[in-house]
């Protein structure tokens, strides 16, 4: 049991993955404020995942939660 306390104490980079693109050089150096980058993925109907440590954990639904963005987790990948 004490092996698992150290290992339930450890600290993992989390991200969402919203949506990924390409883009050139060129088009990187335009970007300014208020710039839209447009993802190749629907975020319409579509989850977005969960990674933690460079590997999708699980899918959710963004939500809001005060002003602040959110991941609602609707499946865990095995």
């Amino acid at each position: 049991m004490a092996d698992l306390e150290l290992v339930l104490g450890l600290s993992f980079p989390v991200w969402i993955e919203l949506g990924k693109t390409m883009m050139s050089i060129s088009e990187i150096e335009k970007l300014e404020r208020g710039s839209v980058i447009e993802f190749e993925k629907n975020l319409v109907d579509k989850p977005v995942s969960l990674i933690v440590n460079g590997k999708k954990i699980a899918e959710g639904d963004v939500v809001t939660i005060k002003n602040k963005f959110g991941l609602r987790i609707t499946s865990f990948v095995n």
